[in-house]
């Protein structure tokens, strides 16, 4: 009998952009441009709502205060495309959820895809790995992580003071609530985590480690990885341990129709 019956979890496009093939797939697809998204999960039960990620910042305010991560999601070739159905807060309309309405939020990896919109959410506990938020205040020079693009100046000013309590830490292997677990991955960036979620269709595994399905049926690590032998230890725990992998960063879980809201429970 399935422990969580009312249980939800409905996935939300927040846009989409192109990158090189040889982004997606380690050493391949050179002279390929690939699709890629940027997703949130929501997990709905009882008096409980968890997002996985929100949504980048709003209003224009990407290319005006943040043109270096606009040229990185846009990529040569590559424009960024918002959803058919709005932005992130029209979406959560359409499930007849408001701001105030989110008791969790989930983030995985800190980049402004994930964190843009964080402080619109008054009510919200916000779960970040511990060791990438070690990692975020101890490291100046990076390749990969730059602490700007990650969360900007007011988001991580508000984190550390004012909505410091509402900051939870999560250890490598963690629980958001009963049956919906986290652990910790690494690969794409060192906050890297799998959201694991029990469910009526099996266990879903929520994570940006893989980019797409394929980097795990084909053994194939993404491109865009820190740590190639972190993400072939974490597509392997996956593969045995998730009946349904989910990527924050496939546009096609949305499928042919291109809605960009898709209930999986």
């Amino acid at each position: 009998m399935d422990p969580h019956p009312s249980r939800s979890v409905t996935l939300i496009s927040n846009g989409e952009s192109t990158i090189y093939g040889s982004q997606m797939f380690w050493n391949r697809r050179w002279a390929e441009m690939v699709r890629i998204g940027y997703n949130t999960t929501v997990i709905q039960e009882g008096d409980r709502c968890i997002l996985v990620n929100v949504s980048p910042p709003l209003n224009g305010s990407i290319a005006r205060d943040f043109p270096d991560w606009l040229t990185m999601i846009e990529a040569p070739q590559g424009r960024f495309r918002a959803p058919p159905h709005g932005d992130l807060f029209k979406a959560l309309e359409s499930l007849d959820l408001q701001p105030e309405d989110v008791t969790d939020i989930v983030v995985t990896p800190f980049q402004l895809y994930s964190t843009g919109t964080l402080l619109a959410f008054p009510n919200a506990r916000f779960h970040l790995s511990k060791r990438g938020w070690a990692h975020l205040h101890v490291t100046k020079e990076h390749p990969h992580d730059d602490r700007w693009r990650s969360f900007d100046r007011n988001t991580l000013g508000e984190l550390v003071t004012g909505s410091w309590e509402r900051v939870r830490l999560l250890e490598d292997e963690d629980e958001i609530i009963p049956g919906v677990r986290t652990w910790w991955s690494g690969g794409h960036h060192r906050e890297s985590i799998v959201v694991e979620i029990d469910s009526r269709i099996g266990v879903i595994a929520v994570s940006d480690t893989f980019f797409c399905t394929e980097n795990i049926t084909e053994g194939r690590p993404i491109g865009l990885s820190e740590n190639m032998y972190e993400c072939v230890k974490a597509h392997n725990r996956i593969r045995d341990s998730a009946d349904h992998w989910v990527s924050i960063h496939d546009p096609d879980v949305f499928g042919i129709a291109d809605a960009g809201i898709v209930r999986l429970t």
